[in-house]
């Protein structure tokens, strides 16, 4: 019995061993199909590997290359590109793949505040005629961030970007909807807005304790 015992510890711990070696590559929520990265910028991408495993990234005829750290962090940086798309982006390690589709580099802002900011479009005056009208606005894209409580700084989080139609733009902030249809009018690039808002909260629920 102790040496049965004995074994089935050893086991349990060499596949934990194992699984911290060959960690699944992945990257945050927020690097997903139909995202709008800034353009004429460096654009960072980070994500997680196996420690010291190689990590490659494509975008719009552009590589490189990075090693994750003995955590299985990485990091890498592609040089500034022009307004365009749709891309794909290609992150490759040792056996795994990951592609996400219908990237566009355009001009990317944050929105973020309480209820005046996160009322979305749906309530808005007109808002029959505008959510009709957003069809002809594809090259908008919103992220709306998930409300998520945590005591700690989190590497992460949830939401999905949504490509403007008349199906979706009623969920986006009204604010942000309207404030990226004017850029887009005025700029002609492709417009990315993160609503990251939540109605009530006070300045200190966006802080840390420090």
């Amino acid at each position: 019995m102790k040496k049965a015992f004995s074994f089935l510890i050893l086991v349990f711990l060499c596949g934990t061993f194992s699984a911290r070696l060959s960690a699944e590559l992945s990257m945050p929520h927020i690097f997903a199909d139909h995202m709008v990265l800034q353009r004429n910028e460096a654009i960072n991408l980070w994500g997680s590997a196996s420690p010291k495993e190689k990590v490659t990234v494509e975008l719009n005829g552009q590589k490189t290359s990075v090693r994750a750290d003995a955590s299985g962090k990485w990091y890498a940086t592609l040089r500034p590109m022009e307004a365009g798309g749709p891309y794909t982006l290609i992150v490759k390690g040792k056996k795994e793949r990951l592609a996400f589709d219908d990237v566009l580099l355009g001009e990317v802002w944050i929105c973020s505040g309480q209820s005046n900011m996160e009322f979305r479009l749906h309530a808005a005056m007109n808002a029959e005629k505008e959510i009709a009208d957003a069809e002809n606005y594809s090259f908008l894209r919103s992220f709306n961030v998930k409300q998520e409580m945590s005591h700690r700084p989190l590497s992460d989080l949830q939401g999905e970007w949504r490509v403007c139609d008349s199906g979706s733009a009623g969920d986006f902030s009204a604010v942000g909807y309207f404030f990226a249809r004017e850029l887009y009018r005025e700029l002609g690039v492709p417009i990315g807005f993160i609503n990251t808002s939540w109605g009530g909260t006070d300045i200190e629920s966006w802080m840390s304790m420090d």
